[in-house]
């Protein structure tokens, strides 16, 4: 039981890190990361000059506030 709420707590820490832009983790399973631009939580960055499909991603003002939540409240954010 440890090592299975260990392994989740880390896939979900690698999931909050990648919604904050922070470098150091891969980028979740396409399935995640389709999950956070169809709920708004990222778009592509509006910014990047190039081909739109090939702008990285960034956390939109929604996804900020998805931020504060509780991790409880994120969760269930994933399930409904």
């Amino acid at each position: 039981p440890e090592d299975l709420e260990r392994y989740t707590q880390s896939q979900w820490d690698a999931v909050l890190h990648y919604l904050v832009g922070t470098g150091n983790f891969p980028a979740p399973n396409p399935a995640v990361t389709h999950f956070l631009l169809q709920t708004d939580l990222m778009q592509p960055d509006p910014e990047y000059k190039g081909k739109e499909e090939d702008a990285p991603l960034v956390i939109t003002q929604k996804g900020y506030d998805f931020m504060l939540q509780d991790n409880a409240q994120q969760v269930w954010h994933f399930i409904v």
